[in-house]
């Protein structure tokens, strides 16, 4: 159990060490999505031509943001593993310059992140690794006992 707890630990202090071009994808991000909800809340209030104009505008930054993402896993493929999805640039891929397809970083609390790639695959609470420790020792001894 102390050997799994440290492991735990060792993957939390790796997951905040961002490097820069992660921190910098997320800053993009979060100006892309802010742009887009903002355009959302011109269209609910009837401004149709501010709104068309703001949406214009939020698409426009989605697409850098994406080429930016191209860039920065292409130069280095090693960053792949800061996000929650596959970066595929083939052309049947799943990328979309929209606000639920933009990849997350793994560490983001955004409802819209998928789990379960990279180093959050790995991660688990206190409590997992307790039961995991009491689940490995059960089964040990069911064992021994057969």
């Amino acid at each position: 159990m102390l050997a799994a707890c440290q492991e735990q630990k060792e993957i939390r202090e790796g997951l905040t060490g961002k490097p820069a071009a992660i921190k910098d994808y997320e800053a993009r991000l979060r100006h892309v999505l802010f742009l887009y909800h903002r355009a959302g809340a011109h269209s609910s209030k009837g401004q149709r031509k501010t709104a068309k104009a703001m949406f214009n505008r939020a698409d426009a930054a989605f697409e850098r943001t994406l080429e930016f993402l191209q860039e920065i896993t292409e130069t280095d493929p090693s960053l792949c593993i800061w996000f929650d999805r596959d970066t595929d640039w083939a052309a049947g891929g799943k990328l979309d310059i929209s606000p639920t397809r933009m990849p997350s970083v793994i560490a983001s609390r955004s409802l819209a992140r998928v789990g379960g790639k990279g180093m959050m695959a790995v991660k688990r609470n206190k409590r997992e690794v307790k039961l995991d420790s009491v689940r490995s020792v059960l089964d040990e001894l069911t064992l021994a006992s057969d």
